[in-house]
Parts: C-alpha cells; sequence; structure tokens
C-alpha cells in the first residue's frame, strides 16, 4: 500500500532542507553489467539510462564497466570485477556501499551539513567534494585503498582509532580492524589517473546535458528495463542448464 500523497508545500520544505532524493541513473554500461533489485533479485543485464534505486546492486564481469550519475551532480566509475550498493541516494545523505573492486568517482562540493560516503568491508570515506577512488582486492578483501587524484578532500576512517584527511595527489589503506596508515604519496591510483581526467570531462557534458525525469516516468522505465531484460536473464538460465 503506497503512502499519503505528499503536498506540493512539503516537497518544497524538503528540497529547502537539501533533503530530497536523487535521480540515480545508470548513465553508461559496457561489457557484463547485472543490476540486482528488489524487483528482480535474480539480476538483470543493465542498460544504458536505466533508472536505478535505492538498495539496488550493480556488479561488473571481467570485460564490464558501469557508470551511474546521480541527478548529473556526481559520476560514479564502477570499473571491471566491482561490486556497489546504492545504500542512500539523498542530498543530504548519499552512501554506496563497495564490496569488492575498484570505484572512481567525481563528486560536487558537498554544501552544509551534506555527506557522500563510499563504505566498505574495513573503512568509510567521506567526501567533501573531490575526484577519488576506492578498492576493495579480491586478493584481500580485509583492506581497502583510498586515494584522491588532482582536486579535493576526503576523510578515512576505520574500524579504530582516529580518521585520516587525505588531499589531492594523496592515498592511505586500511586494513581490517584497524585505522587508516597515515597519509602519503599517491602510488596505487596512479594507473587510474588518465581514466579520472577522462570522466571529469564526461561528468562535465552530463552535468550540461541532464534532464531530470519526472517520479511517474522513471517508474514507467524502470518497469519496462526489467520486463524487457527478465526473458534474456531467463533464456540464459536454460542455455547452461
Amino acid at each position: 500500500m503506497s503512502g499519503p500523497a505528499r503536498s506540493p508545500a512539503f516537497a518544497q520544505a524538503q528540497a529547502l532542507a537539501g533533503d530530497e532524493e536523487h535521480e540515480a541513473r545508470l548513465t553508461e554500461a559496457k561489457g557484463e553489467v547485472t543490476v540486482f533489485t528488489a524487483e528482480e533479485p535474480e539480476g538483470v543485464p543493465g542498460e544504458t539510462d536505466m533508472p536505478l534505486q535505492v538498495g539496488d546492486r550493480l556488479k561488473t564481469g571481467a570485460d564490464g564497466n558501469a557508470e551511474v550519475s546521480f541527478s548529473g551532480e556526481n559520476t560514479i566509475s564502477l570499473r571491471s570485477r566491482s561490486e556497489f550498493t546504492i545504500a542512500a541516494a539523498r542530498r543530504s545523505e548519499s552512501e554506496l556501499k563497495l564490496v569488492l573492486g575498484s570505484l572512481l568517482a567525481r563528486v560536487q562540493e558537498i554544501i552544509g551539513n551534506g555527506n557522500f560516503r563510499v563504505r566498505t568491508p574495513t573503512a568509510v570515506a567521506s567526501v567533501r567534494g573531490t575526484e577519488f577512488g576506492v578498492e576493495v582486492s579480491a586478493g584481500d578483501q580485509d583492506e581497502t585503498h583510498v586515494g584522491v587524484f588532482d582536486e579535493g578532500k576526503v576523510e578515512v576512517s576505520g574500524e579504530s582509532g582516529p580518521a585520516e584527511m587525505l588531499i589531492s595527489n594523496q592515498e592511505t589503506r586500511v586494513r581490517k580492524g584497524g585505522r587508516p596508515l597515515p597519509a602519503y604519496q599517491i602510488k596505487r591510483f596512479v594507473q587510474h589517473r588518465k581514466f579520472m581526467r577522462a570522466l571529469r570531462k564526461r561528468a562535465q557534458i552530463l552535468r550540461k546535458k541532464w534532464k531530470s525525469i519526472p517520479p511517474e516516468k522513471r517508474m514507467s522505465m524502470r518497469k519496462s528495463a526489467l520486463e524487457a531484460a527478465g526473458p534474456v536473464r531467463i533464456q540464459a538460465q536454460v542455455a547452461f542448464a
């Protein structure tokens, strides 16, 4: 049963409070990208422009890359062999849970008391507006790496001890149960610098060209995408049975 309708005055007050929900969208899907939703918990192939919701989980294969945008303001790239869940998607609080792999992001400056976080099994990266990366290696999921590229700040905390503030061209790592190492010169994430610069340009294009879609139309698009992908998933299961 749906909840009570929200008045325009309530929606406006919510917007003024900075608590309206971001419009999340899969803006690009290349190679093997699977989206797991409440409607399709076994997963469906990700499609470009597919609307996403809180609770959706994205997984990329060996040749897969996924790009997610939040209202054209924050752009996230999920690299190959990676997996994350959209845990929260409000302007006042957004959170991604990275279970495995690499995530690169361009996040606009966070105003006021807003939060944008990436949570891993061993750490939390809190962003103030920056270009950054987070990695959880398949070979050692008890360790998280966080790096900041050419601009911004990220506060990294572990399960114990004080947090560590990263500024441009710095990174750290966090072991399970521990605190972040003191910030050091970026090295692990140097391999992603070229892509990060391309993502910066991509984020600028998305921001300029972004056109918001009304909630009703987003729900219709999402339903159509899931229904269209469903038979493909079923056929694939039959083929490998």
